[in-house]
């Protein structure tokens, strides 16, 4: 199940999922996104698994995001709509699972990586953590991580982020209630380590299906909710803003949007 893109460590009943692009931000392409889904189905179904915990290689983040540099230009638009469907399948994958899910988040965790931070059960951030939307700024938005978004940011607060694209720090995000710690970076390892033991000393039994629960009541329409946000994505794809966007960004300059 080890790939270059997502490294699956094992400790006795806990897996850790790292996403293995330092190089590019722990940014998301189709493929990683494919493996990240595969591999917690996998690790799902596995009975000897008690915790997981998400995560990103390196200090720089947790995750940039959907790679926008590999967006799949000369790819057909039937493809590429199925394509970005991939973040919700991974974020309604990690809700499916039976064991507790932690983000470990350390430096960036952007658009669809704020989104898989927003998945998670529990959150440990480390102080260097920074949240945020950006998909404005390139004449997109954040369609996809709506869903996982509004389950714990107040209304407010989300559609703020989405407008803005402004950044949010780690006590920012622990003072609205979408992580649950934050920690000195160099502590941030030891924390996560420490409560994942502790969650799978649980049974296992009584966290599966109080997870499943806490999810059916919070939000029994997600499905729905993923498959019209998906049609919006590919939708606002399609507009001049969003294509002068991505291009303004390969070029590192301001796009010149019209509205149209």
């Amino acid at each position: 199940m080890d790939s270059d893109q997502v490294i699956v460590e094992r400790h006795e009943s806990v897996v850790q999922l790292v996403i293995n692009r330092p190089e590019r931000r722990n940014a998301l392409d189709w493929s990683t996104l494919t493996l990240l889904h595969n591999s917690i189905e996998e690790i799902a179904a596995d009975e000897g698994v008690r915790a997981i915990i998400l995560t990103g290689q390196g200090d720089r983040a947790f995750s940039s995001g959907v790679d926008l540099a590999g967006m799949g230009e000369g790819t057909s638009q039937r493809v590429l709509h199925d394509s970005r469907a991939k973040v919700a399948a991974v974020i309604q994958a990690m809700w499916a699972a039976p064991q507790p899910i932690i983000a470990k988040v350390r430096g960036y965790a952007l658009a669809g990586g704020f989104g898989l931070a927003m998945a998670a059960d529990v959150v440990i951030a480390s102080e260097s953590a920074v949240f945020g939307t950006p998909e404005a700024e390139v004449g997109l938005w954040p369609f996809q991580i709506t869903v996982p978004l509004l389950r714990f940011a107040p209304p407010r607060i989300a559609l703020e982020l989405m407008l803005t694209a402004r950044r949010m720090d780690a006590a920012e995000a622990l003072a609205n209630g979408l992580i649950n710690r934050v920690v000195p970076d160099e502590q941030l390892d030891a924390t996560v380590e420490e409560f994942a033991a502790e969650l799978a000393g649980l049974s296992s039994a009584a966290t599966g299906f109080g997870k499943r629960s806490f999810y059916q009541v919070s939000g029994s329409m997600d499905h729905e909710h993923f498959d019209y946000l998906a049609t919006l994505l590919t939708l606002v794809n399609q507009f001049d803003d969003a294509k002068e966007g991505l291009v303004a960004r390969r070029e590192h300059r301001q796009p010149r949007f019209l509205g149209h």
